[in-house]
């Protein structure tokens, strides 16, 4: 007999009834009732804790890991996507008996500007690349289908610039410059020419941007 409601059952967990020991010891367990997805509304990529995710399904297994591995007891657990809920059920080990508990979280999506599409949006550049001389026709096509095969997220071209006398590029980082010129180099006869300038301060330390001069032969 249950001690708490009375009912008669054939098992008893620690004088309890299954259904009173469920609502007794999953009160203990206070997991979230909403879950708060943060989305990028420009790239569409998810984030948790500054990483980023490809899908919706990998960044709440990353949510729920965190949250319950707070609970010692609890051994596995599952998740799968209802509408804009989570429906989670997990198996909880208490002394010798295990039972299974269910719990529905709310989604709340969030939409964010990532920080490497508010670099795209402002035009941010750490490199400046100046092509000049007799260069070819589709030198910027080539440029765009190597760095689309590059795994980086900041393997782009913030800024083109078309001149009288060649084309300006602006990309996002030192490195992905530097692997710009020696693409071109690696193809072409070519001159390359590397200057740094000191930008400004950031945290007081300096910031340098680099200028990359790519001259094809006239």
């Amino acid at each position: 007999m249950c001690y708490k409601c009375g009912k008669k059952v054939k098992n008893l967990y620690e004088g309890l009834c299954i259904k009173c020991f469920r609502k007794e010891y999953s009160k203990k367990r206070k997991l979230p009732k909403q879950l708060e997805i943060k989305r990028c509304k420009f790239c569409g990529y998810f984030f948790y804790k500054r990483k980023r995710y490809n899908t919706l399904e990998e960044v709440i297994g990353r949510c729920l890991r965190d949250c319950l591995s707070r609970f010692k007891e609890i051994e596995s657990a599952e998740f799968r996507l209802v509408g804009n809920s989570i429906k989670v059920a997990y198996t909880v080990k208490l002394g010798s008996k295990k039972i299974t508990e269910e719990k529905v979280i709310e989604i709340k999506f969030k939409n964010i500007a990532c920080a490497e599409c508010q670099r795209r949006i402002s035009e941010y550049y750490e490199t400046k690349i100046q092509i000049r001389g007799n260069f070819p026709g589709d030198i910027l096509n080539k440029i765009k289908d190597f760095l689309s095969k590059m795994k980086r997220k900041d393997a782009y071209i913030s800024k083109v610039e078309e001149l009288k006398e060649g084309i300006d590029l602006f990309v996002p980082s030192k490195s992905i410059g530097r692997q710009i010129a020696n693409y071109i180099k690696r193809r072409y006869e070519v001159k390359v020419l590397i200057t740094r300038k000191l930008y400004g301060l950031k945290d007081g330390k300096k910031v340098y941007k680099d200028t990359i001069l790519v001259r094809f032969h006239d």
